[in-house]
């Protein structure tokens, strides 16, 4: 299905998105959920039938998030959300995204139809980097791991920079190790990346 606007009207950004075959388009409705729809209106409406609250802002699902890995209801990697696009036959609810508060007891994959944030490498504080799906999440890790959650705070967490994710880290006996970019890569779940002395 294609999506035609009049020539008077210019055509929304948002279509680019649409899958080929059904036009349905990934939209936000709020900040949790998802819907495979036509547009912001007919998401919206989606959310209201499904909900019976359709609050919030709706905005298209970027690309960037539209090829991120998601997880199913049993917490496995399965796919991509633009793969989940294409199996949608019709329009309705398409996913959650979970943002979880990671509990250092248990498994932090804990809900599930969730969109999985990515791994971000953050500084907490000067010398700990720590793989995380949000800055309070690298917080909250650094506290368990460190033993002492009063000792920072969100102002001193803060992303590495592209520089930073590529310069060649070596072991203390001089032995090359890669970069943080690589280790970013091979991370499967949050926690400590690099501890500088």
């Amino acid at each position: 299905m294609s999506h035609v606007f009049h020539q008077s009207q210019p055509t929304p950004e948002w279509v680019a998105q649409a899958d080929p075959v059904t036009g349905l388009i990934a939209f936000w409705v709020g900040e949790q959920h998802m819907y495979a729809a036509l547009s912001p209106e007919h998401a919206q409406a989606l959310a209201v039938e499904k909900f019976g609250d359709g609050e919030g802002v709706v905005m298209p699902v970027s690309a960037s998030r539209l090829d991120r890995p998601v997880v199913d209801n049993a917490g496995e990697f399965d796919g991509t959300l633009r793969q989940w696009l294409a199996l949608k036959e019709e329009a309705g609810w398409l996913a959650c995204g979970v943002w979880v508060k990671v509990d250092l007891e248990t498994d932090y994959l804990r809900e599930v139809s969730a969109i999985a944030a990515p791994l971000v490498a953050y500084w907490v504080g000067e010398h700990d980097v720590y793989a995380a799906h949000s800055p309070e999440q690298a917080l909250e890790l650094c506290e368990g791991h460190s033993g002492m959650p009063e000792t920072f705070d969100l102002d001193d967490v803060r992303e590495l920079t592209a520089d930073e994710l590529d310069k060649p880290l070596t072991e203390e006996d001089g032995t090359p190790c890669g970069t943080t970019r690589q280790m970013l890569a091979d991370k499967a779940e949050p926690g400590e990346l690099v501890s500088f002395e």
